[in-house]
């Protein structure tokens, strides 16, 4: 099990991650934070049929 490094840097409260990766969205790359949009939308219209 991995460890997480103590949230003291003052991202008190704004560490949301992210439904898709499960990553931080404060570590996104600007990729990154479009492929999951794009993943979310996909992921958002299967549930809608």
């Amino acid at each position: 099990m991995m460890t997480e490094p103590p949230k003291s840097e003052g991202s008190e409260g704004s560490e949301e991650n992210c439904p898709i990766c499960n990553k931080p969205k404060s570590k996104h790359t600007p990729e990154k934070v479009l492929e999951c949009s794009k993943k979310m939308r996909e992921f958002q219209d299967a549930k809608e049929e």
